[in-house]
């Protein structure tokens, strides 16, 4: 979500710079000839398609059945380079805009502004990045690795503390469009590929001609998903009339219904050409995303621009997979030369991506308007204040300045954190806060250094607070619904040292020092403990145990604890997106009450993914459990059937929790030991494309006298 946010934001920073104009400006690419479509992929006619003794669906019945074997990475080895272009650019500005607008107090801004071939539009970039990459694949042992082995950007993105996330997002919302994947992820959204397995089922097929595309004879096709408003792609494929049932063009765009948001327009073009061995490859990749929040904000348009080259398919050494081999190269990819982007760009830069800096300049000096804001969304992004130019030392959380809790009543919290520009190697960060209703003096500090930290700190919080994903003084979580009298003050003292493998395995060894105290309506003895712990973690699985040691720095305790999770999103094609949250834990020993097994429990109004909704503070504790949380977003499969509703571009959402919990010896008494208890959540998100509404209700132990039975959460979700 945080991504999402910091995407939107970023357009929002573009609004002083635009206005609500529109002109139109001529020029011809192939690009126009997505127009065809109009027409042609939606049936106005409900039950006049059919799949039965349809040619268009026999032909892509054998293009989707030969697609493993014209998928060069499926040879026994594979080699190409990658190169591409992503820009940012201001929409369809007007010569209004350039005269009148605060687009005429820009110096020089004719140079500027250039004509876009892809919508016929005026567009300003003011955002460029390249990037080059090197794919590598082998069948047998089944490896793959990309290694970046150049980057660069230049643009607006530079004004933020976060420039280079910034960038990232870019990426990530605009990723690669892979058609031979079955699932396309694309605006971190799930698209179904029109030769995906279960394409037939989703997609309308038709033959509309045969042409010819180059030197290639083809089958022309056009598509569209049965229903134009679910989450998937209309276009047309050209497919090789031969044997092979090759790709040698597509174009993709989003039906004008789509509940897709903030998109104006989409369009993918892709070609393919083949190889003098034989072989048919993705060579020109180029997209077109017009953007727009509303009518009356910003609108921009995202131009990703890539070229494929290179391709050999001779055998492949093994020390090229290596992964200190990809880290060395990424180390080296933003220090590139010059000499190194001309031999390696595939598409030269226009005349004004050539002059981003001094188009930033320009900007930040011309228009008191676009630094006001500009300052502003800085700081809802960053979350942070910088204190220089380049800042060394950030101040924050903003987010978590201002918070309140039953025990401080009113709580005041200032912190920071050191940047790359006070040290590449060491990094501080640490908070002050103050109750004033406790008259508490909380703090803490942490000092980092080459995967090393030592950290120490003195505060209070809820018991449940580090489930939770968020900070636990975020301003946002202070409305709480469930019993928020219970709080314990801690002090901890801890050295830890992480490190990551290239394989992605993550190693984490930590010694930790912590003494516990009741606050509130929560009592019990001084706890003090010494412990270790040892944590592996590898793709969303992550095993940990944890040995408190009698005796050492006057620890008090003797125990030994494992816990297991696994974390995963799962696609489900045209059904949305599944996220699962398995735990499991065993406490071997007697445990104190601070540290004893308790579930996620969300006491907030606010709803926070993969937590449980209705379960009170320290409720349902256990020295043994089991967890699970599903999580599934439909993405508006059923909404989209009903006539008006879909309209509305509403999605659904279901979520189903389960909690087995055990007490051994005797010791405590847990609630979920005769049965498990079960919540489960229904609701609706998208609404005005920002809020999620759901509602939760127990299914067990609703006749506990203290259960809170039902209740209703929300909270802001941006997507696409």
């Amino acid at each position: 979500m945080r991504r999402c946010v910091l995407l939107i934001l970023m357009m929002l920073a573009l609004v002083p710079l635009m206005g609500m104009a529109q002109e139109r400006h001529d020029t011809v690419e192939w690009y126009d000839r997505v127009h065809e479509l109009e027409g042609i992929t939606v049936d106005k006619k409900r039950g006049a398609y059919s799949r039965k003794d349809n040619p268009a669906v026999e032909l892509m019945k054998k293009v989707i059945g030969h697609k493993r074997m014209t998928d060069p990475t499926q040879k026994p080895f594979c080699k190409y380079d990658t190169y591409q272009k992503l820009t940012l650019a201001l929409n369809d500005v007007t010569p209004e805009q350039l005269t009148e607008g605060a687009l005429s107090k820009i110096p020089g801004i004719l140079d500027h502004i250039e004509p876009c071939f892809q919508n016929n539009k005026l567009i300003m970039p003011v955002t460029v990045s390249e990037t080059v990459r090197r794919s590598l694949f082998s069948r047998n042992p089944n490896r793959s690795q990309v290694v970046t082995i150049g980057e660069r950007s230049e643009g607006i993105d530079q004004l933020f503390q976060t420039g280079d996330q910034m960038v990232k997002t870019l990426r990530d919302f605009f990723s690669d469009v892979n058609l031979y994947d079955d699932n396309i992820r694309l605006l971190r959204q799930s698209f179904l590929s029109p030769i995906a397995k279960g394409a037939i089922s989703f997609y309308r097929f038709h033959i509309v001609d045969t042409v010819r595309v180059g030197n290639d004879r083809c089958i022309h096709l056009a598509f569209g998903p049965d229903n134009s408003r679910d989450m998937g792609f209309s276009g047309e494929l050209y497919v090789r009339d031969d044997s092979t049932y090759q790709l040698r063009r597509c174009i993709l765009t989003i039906p004008k219904q789509s509940i897709v948001n903030h998109v104006d327009n989409m369009k993918i073009w892709q070609d393919f050409s083949v190889l003098p061995t034989g072989e048919s490859v993705l060579a020109t990749d180029d997209m077109m995303i017009e953007l727009s929040l509303a009518d009356v904000f910003a609108k921009s348009v995202i131009l990703r621009t890539t070229r494929h080259s290179g391709y050999s398919f001779d055998y492949i050494p093994n020390a090229y997979f290596s992964s200190r081999l990809k880290q060395n190269e990424e180390r080296k990819a933003a220090g590139r030369s010059e000499e190194f982007w001309n031999n390696f760009r595939r598409v030269g830069l226009t005349y004004s991506e050539q002059r981003m800096g001094q188009l930033v300049d320009n900007i930040w000096q011309s228009s008191p308007t676009f630094r006001a804001i500009g300052t502003g969304v800085k700081l809802l992004v960053d979350d942070y204040v910088e204190t220089g130019k380049p800042s060394k030392f950030d101040i924050g959380p903003l987010t978590s300045t201002v918070s309140v809790n039953s025990v401080d009543g009113l709580r005041l919290r200032i912190g920071g954190r050191t940047t790359k520009a006070f040290s590449r190697h060491v990094s501080f960060e640490g908070y002050y806060a103050h109750g004033f209703r406790s008259k508490g003096n909380y703090w803490s500090a942490t000092l980092g250094s080459h995967g090393f930290s030592l950290s120490a700190s003195r505060d209070i919080r809820y018991p449940s607070d580090p489930l939770m994903p968020t900070d636990k003084d975020n301003m946002f979580l202070a409305w709480k619904w469930g019993d928020d009298s219970k709080m314990m003050a801690y002090s901890r003292q801890q050295l830890q040292y992480e490190h990551t493998l290239p394989s992605g395995l993550k190693l984490a060894a930590a010694v930790k020092r912590e003494t516990y105290e009741g606050r509130g309506s929560l009592t019990f003895d001084k706890v003090r403990t010494a412990e270790l712990r040892f944590t592996l973690a590898y793709k969303g699985f992550t095993l940990s145990h944890a040995t408190g040691i009698d005796g050492l720095f006057d620890g008090e305790w003797r125990y030994n604890t494992t816990e297991a999770r696994w974390k995963r999103k799962t696609s489900l094609k045209t059904w949305g997106t599944l996220d699962s949250d398995i735990r499991g834990g065993v406490q071997w020993d007697k445990m104190p009450p601070p540290l004893q097994f308790m579930p996620a429990a969300n006491i907030s109004y606010i709803a926070q993914p993969l937590t449980f909704a209705l379960i009170d503070n320290m409720e349902m504790m256990s020295d043994r459990y089991a967890s699970a949380i599903l999580d599934w977003d439909l993405n508006g499969r059923l909404f989209n059937l009903i006539p008006l509703v879909n309209r509305l571009k509403l999605r659904e959402y279901l979520s189903l929790r389960m909690l087995w919990g055990h007490w051994t010896d005797g010791y405590g008494t847990s609630p979920a030991s005769d049965k498990p208890y079960l919540e489960a959540a229904v609701g609706i998100h998208n609404i005005l494309s920002f809020l999620h509404v759901e509602y939760v209700r127990r299914l067990t132990h609703a006749d506990m006298s203290s259960a809170n039975i039902q209740g209703v959460r929300i909270r802001a979700q941006f997507k696409f």
